[in-house]
């Protein structure tokens, strides 16, 4: 289950279709690693994509449930290991447990600036979210 600002889960069938059809470099990612099962050192040189952009498309796929950590490792270019990436034969969406530092913040600074304009509902429904 993912969530979302107003919803801590949502249902099953809503992340499926979430994670239904990558797209653009997420469905070139995928379709390399459907290939063949690749670190995202060997996906960047055969796809002659950035590292960040490269990254970025595996870590989408990997919460989407398209790929998974294979327990294989492979050197890089650089001589260091990584995780060999494989793919997925069905999306099972990764959901988060707990929300992050940065989420919580952001939901108490939304409570605070409820409280700050008067709005007493708005407030509880930002603390309500906050406390999960």
């Amino acid at each position: 289950m993912r969530q979302t600002e107003m919803l801590s889960t949502r249902p099953e069938t809503s992340d499926e279709a979430f994670a239904a059809v990558p797209s653009g470099a997420a469905a070139e990612v995928l379709e390399a690693i459907r290939e063949c099962p690749r670190t995202v050192d060997q996906l960047m040189a055969d796809l002659n994509m950035g590292h960040a952009t490269c990254s970025a498309r595996v870590n989408q796929l990997m919460r989407d449930g398209w790929v998974f950590d294979s327990g294989m490792r492979s050197a890089t270019r650089s001589g260091r290991t990584a995780i060999v990436w494989q793919a997925s034969t069905r999306p099972r969406p990764i959901g988060r447990t707990a929300a992050t530092r940065s989420e919580l913040m952001r939901r108490i600074k939304d409570a605070a600036a409820a409280i700050d304009r008067g709005d007493i509902e708005s407030a509880r429904r930002a603390l309500e979210v906050a406390r999960g």
